[in-house]
Parts: C-alpha cells; structure tokens; sequence
C-alpha cells in the first residue's frame, strides 16, 4: 500500500505522478476514480506499460481524444465493467475499514502537514502489520481492532 499524504490544494494529477513512478512492474492495470480521468495521466501510465481504468469525470463528445472514447468504449464492456467494480470492493472497503479503526483518519486531530503525514503513516503501517499477523494466525484479515486497541 502506497501512500502520500499532501494537503488538500494539492491536485491529485501531481500524486498519481508521485506514485506511478514507483509502480510495481508486475501491475497491469491502475484502477481510480473520475478525478484521475485525464490524458496525460492515460498517456503517463502507458509509458511504465500498464492501464488506467478511470472513471470517465466529463462527457464523451466529439472533441473527445481517442484515448478517453477507447476507455468508455472499454468501460461498456464486461471485462471493463467487471475490472472497474473492483475498485468498489477492494479499495473503497478498505478506505472505509482503516477510517473506522483509525477515527483520527476521518478528521485529523493533529494539526500541521507533517504531523498528519506521520499519523496517517503510522496508522497504515499498524493497520498492515496486523493484516500480516492475522494471516500468519489465519484469523479473518479484517479482525485489526483486537489487536491495535
């Protein structure tokens, strides 16, 4: 699990370039929501070879560029629409998992960017740690607040 922690005026395009530049190799596809929609973040993920499957954030018109009309073309499909439901049960739950062991996610309750950062990033680490102790254990993976509280 990857992780930047910028403040909020900070636009998602400069991020996805921070992260695409350590992408695994192994990855082919990048699955992220419509604020990701963009051309030169289409063209920056098919140089580390690899896809990105947005959602499509503004309509499809005729100014459309080719890339942006193949993935909504893609998105129609079932591989398309089976790979982007993904992103609705693997990352969203887990958004949703770690703001709920972690209530100081939601709304920091530290103030300054790096005091942030690092209980964002002491929180993640806690929160994979344990996922590893339960899978060593092989207890559900998900069973974290025993653990941490």
């Amino acid at each position: 699990l990857d992780l930047i922690v910028k403040t909020a005026n900070v636009a998602d395009e400069v991020v996805y370039e921070s992260l695409v530049n350590v992408l695994n190799p192994s990855n082919k596809y990048i699955l992220a929501d419509g604020r990701y929609d963009s051309g030169k973040l289409y063209k920056l993920t098919r140089t580390k070879k690899c896809r990105l499957i947005a959602g499509i954030y503004k309509k499809i018109g005729k100014l459309a560029t080719g890339t942006r009309k193949r993935l909504f073309n893609f998105l129609q499909t079932a591989k398309g629409k089976k790979l982007y439901q993904q992103r609705s049960t693997s990352i969203e739950p887990t958004n949703g998992h770690l703001k709920k062991v972690f209530p100081g996610l939601k709304r920091a309750i530290v103030k300054g960017l790096k005091n942030v950062s690092l209980y964002w990033h002491s929180a993640v680490l806690l929160y994979q740690l344990a996922i590893i102790y339960n899978y060593q254990m092989k207890r559900p993976l998900k069973h974290i607040k025993s653990i941490i509280y």
